[in-house]
Parts: C-alpha cells; structure tokens; sequence
C-alpha cells in the first residue's frame, strides 16, 4: 500500500524557492509552478532526508507501494521537478542522482515541520548510512589526467618522457569541452601506491593516460594505456616501436597519433554510458555526443533516431550550439542519402540551425566542422574548406573533421593529399563510429583519381564495416560501370534496393550531378546518367 508523503509537510523553503505541498505549488518571486501531487509527494520525502541519499526502492515502495510500473512513474516525477526548478530559473540542479543508490536534494531545507515522521528501525539507518558512504561526488565524466610515463631511466628517455607527457596534455586540452588535470609528477608515485580508481578521485577525472618508454640501443618502444578510473579497467592499449631519431624527428605526428585515439574512446565510452544514465544527468554536449553510438550501424532508422534525438536535446537546451550544428549536418545528410522525404524543406532547416549555431558559438571547432560538412554536402566548397580548415587547427584531435577535409580535398583535385587524410583519420580512430564512412570517402577521392580498381575495394571495406549503409553499394556500381562491368553493376545496384528499397534511380542521377568530379575523368554527365538508367532498369540475370 502506498504512503502519502506530500500532505504531511508544511510549506517549507528549498533553495530560493517556497515549495506549498497542500497546494502542490513551487513558488518563486516571479511566479507559480504546479506539479501533481505525487511528484509534490516524492519532493517532499526527499526534503525530510535533507542532504540524505533516498533510494529508489524507498521512494516507489512509499508512494506508489506494489502498483504496476513504479519503477518509470519515480523516474518521470524527478524528471518534472527537476524541469520544474530549470523552468522557474534555478541555476544550478536540485535534485542528484547517486549512480545505483538513488537521490537527494543539492539545496538546503529551511522552515519544515515534519509531521508524522516515519521512525527508522536500525537496518534502515544502516542501509541509509550505507548509501551515504558510498555517495561521495563522482569525477567529472569527460575528464583525463597523464600519469608521467615510466622510463628505463637513462637521460633521453627521462628527458623524452617528460616531453610527452606535457606535449600530450597540451594536445588533449585543445579538444572542447574536454576537462585535462594538470601535470604533475608525484601522479607517477600516486598511481603505483594508490591504483587507477584512488588516483582518478584524487586528480577528479575519470580517466587516466599512463604507459613507459624504453629505449633499446637506437630502438624506442613506447607503450600507452587509458584508463577507465570509476569501472578500473584498461580501455585502449597501445604500442610503438620505432627509430630513436625518426620519433624525435616527427614528434608532432607522434603526439597526434597518441592524442586523437585516446579522445577518440573516451568519447565512445561516455557515449556509451550516456544511454544508461538518466537523461536529466547527462549535459547536452554529451547528450549529442551520444548520437554518435548510432552510427556504428548507420542506416535511414538510424538517421531518423538521430534527427529525433538532436530535436530533444533543442527543445531541452535551446541554446545549445553544437546540438544546432549536428542537426543541421545530419539534415543534409538525409538530403544527400536520398532519405529526405521534404528535402526543399530538410535545406531551408539546416541553413536555420547552421546560422544559429554559428551566431551561439561562432569559434567552437565542434560547431564549425559541423558547419562545414553541411555546407560540403550542398557543394559550397570554399565555404566548406573554411570551416574545416579551421576546427582542425583549433581541434586536431577530431578525426571525422580530418576525414571529411581529405574527402573534399581529395575530389577537389589533390588527389594524394586527400587520400592520405582520409588514411591518417583511420589509422589515428579505428573504433571510431564513423570508421565505415571514412573507407567511402577515402573511396571517392581513389574515384576522382581514376584508381577505380583502388576505388571499389575502398567501397568493398566500407560495406564489411557497415552493411546497413547504402551509398557504399551505390558508388562501388558507380565505378563498375566506369569499368564496364555490367554483371557487378547490377549486383551492386541490388545491393542498394537491399539495404535501402527507398532509393531510387532518380536519388543515384541526382547524387552524380552533385559529385561529377567522381567520374569526369571518363564519362560526362549525360553519358553517365543514361549508363546508370540502363543498369537500373535491365532485368536480373
């Protein structure tokens, strides 16, 4: 049986605000905010534990007792009280979640009278106290720190750790919205002593950057390991052996190569975890961060789930740049994928979101590379270049911008220069989400150089990665029919109807009139077109 908890509490003030549980009113002095009663209920439990951890199992076996779905209805009341405080103006959270114990209130509690208090029997105040040991404050989830790296101990490897160490904070900080610990040196002694989990609470990060180097005669071996400080457990391990003379003499690329994996997993881990969390916890940058996840087996249901999410995230943080910037991009994505069913509307809403992001956050690297990948899509190539260019010096750690400018400047005309960044994104990120689509951009720039033979295994890897996306199968019958393989035309073009029975021979036309550098090295436009209408129509052999 359930327990009324709400009318048994007199008004009291929380925060700024006067909170009237008889008329289930949050008051504040520029207005009035009701709630039902049993959110007002659940308030007013968490208000008499003041400070206090009440689990969840409390609060549903009190307000709602053996009623079906308490669990989603506890839930759904914490989320509207805390977008009720958000909405009447408070600036910072009133309500904490305590990851797998429950909630307690973040302000304080002044003028409560409470009435027919409930009395704790011993194993309740141990089950209470329990909870509230094991409720210190978390670390930042976006946060790293670098463990000094062991050496061997001589003078160059002593001297080179160091470097590294400072080089590598140095790079990691350029990425947004990242939190890096400062260096520091007794760290070493720290994590030796103490381990992965005590360090992270001491440093207040999440994860952790350690590894050695030694040097054997003229040979180098540098090891690298990130760790996860919460869940204690390594999540990338990597090793380079190389020349003492060739690492010091490309000690920038080096850096880079160490900097952008290690971002590259730590966003795919808090991706991951943000899934799992309660939305109201998770920031908006991770939020959209998150949307990522859904593109390791991207698709039109996976695009429409993005759409849908990044809309959530506006209409929850209007003011939220790169949430603007991300879907204004995957908008002209849809467009460019044949998934857009308005696609004269889907442009006039990317160009709106991609102004506003730009007048919110017009220097963020996020926020620009975004930009410019929705402008590459509509062919404003300088526009493009631009944008790219820039958040890739003032974040070189995003290897979907690196890619996406190799994409450009590949069909562009710089062949090389293009293939190579597109290589460069894939050696530096290879659990990226992103990694299918590279191998077709990497694809397209071997296209526009006339490697076509090059240009279908690239086509043929981005398939493998991911099967579910269509424009690899698509562009790989673009170059059969380049090589005037009619058999492995067809078969490639049913291997689009596959994947996605939406797409049409219009949607192909109209893709190679966007991207004629992909195939003017042997065919006009007109020739190609009437070659695709054959192929599309001819009966199935």
């Amino acid at each position: 049986m359930a327990h009324n908890g709400g009318t048994d509490c007199s008004a009291y003030r929380l925060g700024t605000f006067q909170i009237e549980p008889s008329r289930n009113l949050i008051r504040d002095g520029s207005g009035r905010f009701r709630v039902e009663p049993r959110v007002m209920d659940v308030l007013c439990s968490l208000a008499r534990r003041e400070g206090k951890v009440v689990s969840r199992v409390e609060l549903i076996d009190q307000h709602w007792g053996d009623q079906f779905g308490g669990d989603e209805s506890l839930t759904r009341a914490i989320s509207q009280l805390r977008r009720a405080f958000k909405t009447a103006g408070a600036e910072e959270p009133y309500i904490e979640t305590i990851p797998k114990r429950g909630y307690r209130l973040r302000q304080p509690v002044r003028g409560l009278h409470r009435q027919n208090e409930t009395v704790l029997g011993e194993k309740d105040h141990a089950e209470v106290n329990d909870a509230e040991k094991s409720a210190q404050p978390l670390p930042l989830g976006y946060s790293v720190a670098v463990v000094p790296l062991r050496s061997s101990g001589g003078s160059v490897e002593e001297a080179l750790a160091e470097d590294l160490g400072h080089d590598l904070v140095q790079m990691l900080s350029r990425t947004p919205h990242l939190r890096v610990a400062a260096y520091s040196g007794c760290s070493k002694d720290q994590l030796d002593q103490s381990g992965a989990r005590e360090l992270g609470r001491l440093l207040n990060v999440h994860y952790l950057v350690s590894g050695s180097i030694f040097r054997s005669d003229d040979q180098l071996t540098l090891r690298i390991e990130l760790i996860h400080t919460i869940a204690n457990r390594h999540i990338l391990s990597w090793k380079l052996q190389e020349q003492t003379a060739r690492f010091l003499a490309n000690l920038d690329s080096f850096i880079l190569d160490l900097s952008t994996p290690i971002i590259s997993e730590i966003q795919i881990s808090e991706a991951s975890l943000a899934h799992t969390r309660d939305p109201d916890e998770v920031s908006a940058y991770a939020a959209v961060c998150s949307t990522e996840m859904l593109r390791t087996a991207y698709s039109s249901q996976r695009a429409r789930e993005i759409i849908d999410h990044l809309e959530h995230v506006i209409e929850r943080e209007p003011e939220n740049a790169f949430a603007h910037a991300s879907l204004a991009m995957q908008l002209t994505q849809n467009i460019v994928s044949g998934w857009s069913e308005t696609p004269a509307e889907d442009v006039g809403k990317a160009a709106l979101h991609t102004k506003r992001a730009l007048n919110l956050a017009p220097l963020d690297p996020d926020v620009q590379a975004a930009a410019g990948i929705a402008a590459f899509m509509k062919r404003e190539d300088e526009l493009a270049l631009q944008f790219l260019r820039r958040s890739l010096a003032s974040n070189p750690n995003n290897p979907h911008t690196l890619a996406a400018l190799g994409f450009q400047v590949g069909i562009a005309g710089d062949h090389d220069a293009g293939i190579n960044m597109v290589r460069t994104a894939e050696k530096r990120a290879p659990h990226h989400p992103r990694y299918s689509v590279w191998a077709m951009y990497r694809g397209n720039g071997l296209l526009a150089a006339d490697r076509v033979e090059e240009a279908v295994t690239a086509y043929r890897q981005a398939i493998d990665r991911n099967p579910n996306y269509h424009l690899p199968h698509i562009l790989m019958a673009t170059a059969f029919i380049l090589l005037e393989r009619f058999d492995e035309t067809r078969a490639a073009i049913a291997g689009t109807r596959e994947v996605c029975p939406m797409y049409s021979l219009q949607n192909w036309q109209s893709l190679l009139r966007k991207f004629p550098e992909l195939y003017r090295e042997r065919m006009d436009t007109a020739e190609i077109l009437a070659e695709c209408e054959k192929a599309w129509s001819a009966p199935n052999r």
